[in-house]
């Protein structure tokens, strides 16, 4: 009788929970095939090297199954191709890859800055990766006399004036990004004073015109949650 029972298990028992453990495999796959990880990369310079973006999902109440974020820094240069490339072609490549540039870049060759960026943007096409530009943050007053009367003298003379080569580049990334269908990482309206007044609020300025505080931080983490929860 006790080998009857034995023999009855092994036919029956075992083969059922097999079937049950390969049914909870499957259904786990299909799963994940319906809801895959985004993997999400921004490549960028001090600001988004501070900004810990890996643990973005935890921090702003987003299932960390869902999304992977990671960072490419890129310290010394407006041209971003060489961190595209590895983002590509490093193995695991990105779903989404957003560009951040720095206001350090500004004033510069901003002809030269929308062909590079057109140039990325044909060679993430090809990768079908999508591509997401955020706009550059601008830096805070600076309330001295000299200060205002140097940006005066400048637009007098018809020179280039750091807030306002950021401001023609952050309209041009809109533009474009509009013409292509691209999403915009609106950086610069999250932190700015207000549409009239473009400078960075000084609120969020840690005291250089230039880097972050931990408030201006806290209102970036609600930016990309807002673009990470489109996503789904």
């Amino acid at each position: 009788m006790r080998m009857y029972l034995i023999k009855l298990y092994c036919f029956l028992v075992v083969p059922l929970m097999l079937i049950m453990f390969v049914g909870d495999v499957v259904a786990e796959e299909y799963q994940r095939s319906e809801n895959p990880v985004i993997k999400v990369v921004l490549v960028g310079a001090s600001i988004g090297n501070q900004w810990d973006i890996e643990g973005l999902p935890k921090r702003i109440g987003l299932d960390e199954k869902e999304f992977e974020l990671g960072f490419i820094p890129v310290f010394d240069d407006f041209d971003k191709l060489p961190a595209i490339r590895e983002a590509v072609e490093g193995g695991g490549a990105p779903d989404i890859l957003v560009i951040k540039e720095c206001s350090v870049y500004f004033p510069g060759p901003l002809d030269e800055y929308k062909l590079m960026i057109s140039s990325w943007a044909k060679y993430l096409e090809e990768n079908n990766i999508r591509l997401v530009l955020a706009t550059t943050v601008p830096i805070a007053r600076n309330s001295g006399l000299v200060f205002e009367a140097k940006s005066l003298l400048k637009r007098v003379m018809g020179k280039p004036n750091k807030i306002d080569e950021i401001s023609k580049y952050n309209d041009w990334i809109r533009d474009f990004s509009q013409k292509k269908g691209y999403q915009v990482l609106d950086l610069e309206m999250a932190l700015r004073v207000s549409a009239a007044e473009r400078y960075m609020n000084p609120k969020y300025d840690i005291g250089d015109r230039v880097h972050l505080n931990s408030l201006a931080y806290g209102e970036l983490d609600q930016v990309m949650k807002e673009f990470l929860s489109s996503l789904k």
